[in-house]
């Protein structure tokens, strides 16, 4: 069962590192458009080198974030019947009473009740940790064309992590539906 799960959150982790069509959709639909345009919508290039026709290459990087994200590979567990703090009580209690409510006749009540307290050394220090947190940087990268006027003639995506869920690309955070 576990194998099929794997599976299925691996194949989704890798979908996470293509940017989507739709995001590819809105990202074709900057060409034709001033360069200054997208710049003063989605912030000022990176870099930007100068063509020997007049136009520009500019590498733009936006979304930048980084983001702490727990590590669940090395969760350790505690076994369910096992108490987080090692201890556990029960208490055992027996009463004997007899008595001889009319001639000849003996009647004996036991009544027992139980408690003791356990203590588990592996369950309070073999606990299960925090879960170690690990660094991911989120961000997108773009290459953008123009020429000489300024206008967009490509935009390609060099660069696409993870979005904001498993299965989307930061990308298409940023520019998908």
């Amino acid at each position: 069962m576990k194998a099929p799960i794997a599976a299925v959150l691996g194949a989704l982790l890798v979908a996470g590192c293509q940017t989507s069509d739709t995001a590819m959709t809105s990202l074709d639909s900057f060409v034709g458009q001033s360069t200054d345009a997208f710049f003063a919508r989605h912030g000022a290039p990176r870099t930007q080198f100068a063509l020997d026709n007049g136009g520009m290459t500019y590498t733009w990087v936006g979304g930048h974030r980084v983001v702490r994200v727990p590590d669940l590979s090395q969760r350790k567990t505690t076994p369910a019947a096992t108490s987080p703090s090692g201890f556990s009580r029960q208490t055992t209690n027996t009463k004997v009473s007899v008595s001889n409510p009319s001639p000849g006749t003996t009647v004996t009540r036991t009544t027992s009740t139980s408690a003791s307290v356990n203590f588990n050394p592996t369950a309070l220090f073999d606990a299960p940790e925090p879960e170690p947190e690990r660094t991911v940087v989120q961000q997108c990268e773009l290459q953008i064309a123009a020429d000489a006027d300024g206008i967009i003639q490509s935009v390609t995506v060099r660069r696409d992590t993870q979005g904001d869920l498993p299965w989307r690309s930061r990308c298409s955070d940023l520019f998908g539906a």
